[in-house]
């Protein structure tokens, strides 16, 4: 929406700050757009699984480890030389 309003992106390889909290987030414009649609098709796969319960389901270990460490690596890809970047004034 952006690119057809103002231009912006120019390139989906442009970096851009995602979040300031806790330390500045820096990835380029195609990085979040590579999550959400990973999130998108994997959670739509997950709920096809199964269907709906009655009862809640039990959390299993090892899925809910896996979980666990994307979701470190995904924080840790973005925020892993915020400092470097920020001295030097672009990442």
């Amino acid at each position: 929406m952006l690119r057809v309003l103002i231009g912006w992106p120019p390139s989906l390889f442009t970096w851009d700050v995602l979040f300031l909290l806790p330390a500045p987030w820096a990835a380029p414009v195609l990085a979040p757009a590579i999550v959400a649609a990973t999130m998108t098709v994997f959670g739509a796969w997950i709920l096809a699984q199964e269907p709906l319960a009655r009862e809640p389901r039990r959390i299993r270990l090892l899925p809910a480890l896996l979980l666990t460490a994307g979701g470190a690596a995904i924080l840790i890809s973005f925020l892993w030389d915020w400092r470097r970047w920020l001295r030097a004034g672009r990442p």
